[in-house]
């Protein structure tokens, strides 16, 4: 396949060799000459690098090279190193493209100058390289050299007729709309021959029923999804060839918002203050390839969010009271984070480490204003150890009259902000007593403690979780007693005329929360006075004591230890 090369401009033939390397290397980068390149035209990172590799330097000489071409390659190779040493783009290998074959003394002169960098190696990549890469996609030459575009304009302007006529065409068999079934392979013939001249971009077609239609090519930079009859989607997927493919060919749009209710209109003021994504009613226009595009058509756009620079991933939020003393501090992720159009405002979002605690915040700079907003994912069936920290927190905000985010590590923000006027929320509170409890029983058992239903516990049960915590955490518990039989074997003595006397005994200290029951070892009851009142035999021929208290009704409970 013959080239004119002398007939195409500079900017062609550069055009063409580096599609052609970037197709060779779809993760390739190209950088554009305006403003200067760094000697930089395609780069091709290294395997597990992303800035260290080759530089595919193109010059667009086709004649023997004279001393003006020799200076414009000792400039680029300059401009190359300087860009090496500022570690943007870490060229070891450079690669002189020129679509000659150098002679003899060509390939000389650049060993010779080569010799100047340590840094890199530095080669020809001459006309028998550069059309061992090109016949590979003859597409691009059809493209850039031949008719290809016109090739190319030609299958787009069927398409474009056919999925028009998809719409409206009636069919021969009645007044229906043409089905896709109609023209299916119609529709693959012209995407095949699309994707024989398009360099850039490559197209698929589905065409199946509207309940099949879930999800697109996650490739795809856009997809068209064009109702049909019958509940029929016909879809057209663009997908890159190559990651710079849309900087040779841009794909454009000009959205002109028409909010249709007051909600849209809320949506897209803060998506102008904060960057937060947007849905709304819009007019647009689309320049895609494949003659996908349109004009002036209503739509509902989704859009952003606009990311901000430099900002940090995690981020330490501190609780405190109105002395400004900390209450509770926890590590956020940050999941979301926009700056407004201005770049002055901003909007986070964050979850603790957990994912227990959601937490939004918006920067209005504009207004001196900053608000704040919580919310907590539903703990059933969590290890109640393990969420303990973030459900203190939660239950802490009842108490917090300031708040305060910093980076990470180091010194905490002197920035803090008032928060007392969120509204207050009793059931976190209640909660982060529930599982913190949870948690201390979790200390004295080896079985797993997951956080039950919230909705199942009801208030004996919470009671109960609460009084077997407080043994768990080594507390002692005051309790009244009115009865205490004590079983005795057979060689037991009782005096039932002695003083009153203290009685102490062991039980086993356990809890069932829904259907598991947790061992927690042993409880103590220290009954303080006693007295006998009678003795009797049980349903199983066994003497029983039975004792009631002696004046004072306390008792204490406490758990025992293995070694007691």
């Amino acid at each position: 396949m013959r080239i004119p090369w002398e007939f195409m401009s500079g900017d062609q033939v550069e055009d063409m060799i580096a599609v052609a390397l970037l197709r060779e290397h779809p993760n390739g980068k190209h950088i554009r000459a305006s403003g200067g390149d760094g000697g930089i035209d395609v780069f091709i990172p290294d395997p597990g690098s992303n800035n260290t590799g080759t530089n595919y330097q193109i010059k667009n000489f086709n004649r023997p090279l004279e001393d003006p071409q020799k200076a414009q390659i000792r400039k680029s190779l300059r401009a190359t190193e300087k860009t090496t040493e500022a570690g943007l783009f870490k060229t070891n290998r450079c690669l002189v493209v020129v679509p000659i074959d150098p002679s003899a003394s060509e390939e000389k002169w650049l060993a010779r100058h080569a010799e100047k960098y340590d840094a890199m190696s530095v080669k020809f990549f001459g006309l028998s390289h550069i059309m061992g890469v090109l016949l590979r996609y003859p597409e691009v030459i059809d493209y850039y050299a031949h008719n290809g575009r016109e090739q190319l304009n030609g299958a787009v302007s069927d398409l474009t007729q056919v999925l028009k006529g998809v719409l409206d065409t009636e069919s021969e068999a009645g007044n229906e709309p043409l089905s896709p079934n109609d023209v299916v392979d119609h529709l693959s013939n012209i995407v095949a021959t699309i994707n024989d001249f398009d360099a850039f971009y490559t197209y698929s077609l589905a065409v199946g029923e509207e309940s099949e239609f879930e999800q697109i090519n996650s490739s795809a930079i856009a997809s068209i999804a064009i109702p049909a009859a019958n509940d029929y989607i016909v879809t057209v997927s663009i997908i890159p060839r190559f990651t710079e493919a849309m900087n040779f060919r841009p794909c454009t749009f000009t959205v002109r918002p028409v909010p249709a209710t007051q909600e849209e209109e809320q949506e897209f003021a803060d998506f102008q203050r904060f960057g937060t994504s947007a849905t709304f009613t819009a007019s647009y226009d689309a320049d895609l390839p494949g003659g996908l595009g349109a004009e002036d058509r209503l739509a509902t756009v989704t859009i952003g969010p606009v990311l901000p620079k430099g900002e940090p991933r995690r981020m330490r939020v501190a609780l405190l009271r109105i002395d400004k003393g900390v209450i509770a501090e926890l590590f956020f992720s940050i999941t979301s984070a926009s700056s407004g159009l201005t770049g002055q405002n901003h909007y986070f979002k964050l979850e603790s480490e957990n994912k227990v605690i959601r937490l939004e915040t918006r920067f209005d700079r504009d207004n001196d204003q900053m608000s704040y907003s919580f919310g907590a994912n539903d703990p059933d069936g969590r290890i109640a150890d393990q969420v303990r920290a973030e459900y203190a927190f939660l239950g802490a905000l009842g108490d917090a009259h300031y708040i305060r985010l910093s980076r990470p590590y180091g010194p905490a923000s002197k920035d803090i902000q008032d928060i007392s006027g969120l509204p207050p929320r009793s059931d976190w509170t209640a909660i982060a007593g529930l599982i913190s409890d949870l948690a201390d029983i979790q200390s004295a058992t080896n079985e797993i403690v997951y956080i039950p239903s919230l909705s199942e516990i009801g208030v004996d049960l919470r009671t109960e979780i609460h009084r077997t915590a407080t043994l768990a955490r080594g507390e002692t518990i005051d309790v009244t007693w009115d009865r205490l039989d004590v079983h005795l074997n057979e060689t037991a003595n009782v005096d039932e005329n002695s003083d009153p006397i203290t009685l102490a005994a062991i039980f086993p200290l356990e809890i069932k929360i829904q259907d598991t029951t947790y061992d927690l070892g042993k409880k103590l009851i220290h009954y303080k006075i006693g007295r006998f009142e009678s003795s009797n035999v049980d349903d199983a021929g066994n003497r029983v004591a039975v004792y009631v208290p002696a004046g004072d009704s306390a008792a204490t409970l406490r758990r025992v230890a293995d070694t007691e």
